[in-house]
């Protein structure tokens, strides 16, 4: 593989793929389904959950006290029930969220006997899949294994609800063992540690059995088990709108199986603007932690917290993770419930410290963002500013921090997935093409240079190349919002390089007796391709206000080259013609 012309195709397509971003104001689309004031874009309907962070009033967004609703339940009035009877909750929610029902004893007891008998993996699929085929990225064998599934059931492509259903629950099920598995023969492979593979309880909860499968002596307390409960139950859904629940909408629309869509989100809560959120925030507090002398010093956080905005440390963009949110304004409750167990675990792990750390990155950053975004409220902590110090404190390694989420989403993606299912009309938008029509050209006809069949190929075709190459010269222009007298200067000195230039070439031509037409037509060939050549980064076309300084060097260096040897072959050519006629 020839890497360096990779490199430069790949430029190429840098270049050709990106688009200018004022024209999704041109064309009136949002962008990223985003409108103007921050809301997402209507683009369904949805009772499995509600994202609620403000209110809107006379058409304006007025910031509130953040809720998250599963199935029309506060998210914070049943974590509170959870706590204040000390039970585990992630199977209850599972119930709620496909089901739109509150589990009374009796349905929650049969449910998890369901669980239970769907979380073993077929025969030999742990070893054929998962510890013959080793990753260093846990999501990715989660994806594998999930479309490996498919082939072992016979009834893969049924989309009768009650199918997908049981497909859902299997899944769901599966999910915990499939990555701590994973895990495990990650850390055996790469990292030459011994594999421990231990069988789960049937006795445990979702959350017990992660942390028993996860450590070698399969012991935890059992504030470490509830608070890795918390977090599969803030996790499990977060409305439709989300990247990964949409995405799982989209594809289930075109009516594709279970362990597809499944896969789908998957592969969404990989990337890093989604699931790998609290792996940034954990990046960048080890990043300030390293560059502070005291962590306890609020005016030395400030000071660095400052640079991070100023893109002057950390990944040098301006953000500090894990504060603010699309949605939420004044308060994410997903935040405010997991702080209070990290602040009770961090008393037991003795990590007091590490958290009003935290605590005050939450504070001053908020204060800075408000000051920098001019907003009447400070910016809240999202979940992602504490989940990753309540994994760090469970002792659950980075690379189970994408798989955990994913262990707890998968319970809203197949929500979503079940009432997707019952509309039988496609997810199919529009997007609105640049793309002009071409005339298409024969291999032979592609001889001339790449720059003047792009310029051919943004100008739809309609005309021949040399008239698009001359309305190109007689049309270019310093264009209005950038001009300067530097500018300007650059343009008087080009209309003088060009008319000495000129004036010495038909000097040139009028020592041979040759034929006025002849001599006008290399003149006037000769001294508009030098005019392309000269520099100057504004030239623009009036009719579409394209801005070509991307390619006009390429272009000049071609011209350079035809200013250099067609004039050459022109004149050598009539000074023959002239001496044939004397003779």
């Amino acid at each position: 593989m020839n890497k360096d012309k990779l490199v430069d195709l790949s430029k190429k397509i840098k270049i050709e793929n990106t688009i200018d971003k004022n024209l999704y104001d041109k064309f009136s689309i949002k962008r990223g389904l985003r409108n103007k004031n921050g809301t997402g874009v209507l683009v369904g309907v949805t009772k499995v959950g509600d994202v609620c962070g403000y209110k809107i009033e006379n058409g304006e967004k007025i910031p509130s006290k953040g809720e998250l609703f599963y199935r029309g339940y506060p998210l914070t009035k049943m974590v509170e029930d959870f706590n204040n009877t000390k039970r585990f909750g992630f199977e209850e929610i599972i119930y709620l969220l496909l089901f739109n029902k509150l589990a009374n004893k009796n349905d929650l007891e049969s449910f998890k006997k369901i669980l239970v008998e769907e979380r073993n993996l077929p025969n030999k699929f742990f070893e054929d899949t998962i510890l013959n085929l080793p990753g260093n990225n846990i999501v990715n064998i989660m994806m594998r294994s999930v479309l490996a599934l498919y082939s072992y059931d016979e009834m893969a492509d049924d989309t009768d609800t009650l199918n997908v259903l049981s497909q859902s629950l299997s899944l769901i099920s599966k999910m915990p063992i499939i990555a701590i598995y994973s895990y495990q023969v990650k850390i055996h492979n790469f990292d030459g540690k011994s594999l421990v593979i231990h069988n789960q309880d049937e006795n445990k909860s979702i959350a017990e059995n992660i942390l028993s499968m996860l450590r070698i002596d399969q012991k935890y307390k059992k504030e470490e088990a509830e608070i890795l409960d918390l977090l599969l139950i803030i996790h499990a859904e977060h409305g439709g709108g989300n990247n990964s629940a949409f995405a799982t909408h989209v594809v289930s629309s075109s009516g594709t199986d279970t362990y597809s869509a499944i896969a789908t989100g998957l592969g969404s809560l990989k990337g890093p603007r989604h699931g790998g959120a609290n792996l940034k925030v954990s990046q960048m507090l080890e990043n300030i932690r390293e560059n502070l002398k005291n962590i306890e010093d609020e005016k030395e956080i400030e000071k660095y917290l400052k640079k991070i905005l100023d893109k002057k440390a950390f990944d040098k963009k301006g953000l500090i993770y894990g504060l603010g949110h699309a949605v939420y304004t004044i308060s994410d409750p997903r935040a405010v419930l997991l702080k209070e167990k990290a602040r009770e675990l961090s008393k037991i792990k003795n990590r007091q410290k590490d958290f009003e750390f935290i605590e005050k990155i939450e504070k001053i950053g908020g204060r800075l963002l408000m000051e920098k975004l001019k907003k009447p409220y400070p910016i809240c902590a999202n979940v992602d500013l504490y989940s990753g110090f309540c994994y760090e404190m469970l002792d659950i390694p980075k690379d189970l921090y994408i798989p955990i989420f994913a262990i707890a989403r998968t319970v809203g993606w197949a929500a979503h997935r079940l009432e997707q299912i019952e509309d039988s009309k496609i997810i199919r938008p529009a997007y609105k093409s640049l793309s002009q029509t071409k005339k298409y050209l024969s291999m032979d006809e592609r001889w001339f240079v790449p720059n003047l069949e792009r310029w051919y190929s943004k100008r739809g075709g309609k005309m021949n190349i040399l008239k698009n190459y001359f309305k190109f010269i007689l049309k270019q222009d310093v264009d209005s919002k950038n001009s300067s007298k530097a500018f300007i200067l650059v343009r008087i000195l080009s209309f003088l390089i060009a008319g000495f230039f000129s004036w010495g070439l038909y000097y040139l031509l009028d020592r041979y007796n040759l034929n006025i037409f002849v001599k006008y037509l290399i003149l006037i060939y000769a001294s508009l391709a030098f005019f392309t050549t000269l520099p100057c980064k504004t030239i623009q076309m009036r009719e579409d206000e394209n801005k070509l300084s991307s390619w006009i060097p390429n272009f000049g260096f071609y011209n350079s080259l035809a200013t250099l040897i067609s004039p050459i072959y022109l004149f050598k050519y009539c000074k023959v013609l002239q001496k044939n006629k004397e003779n």
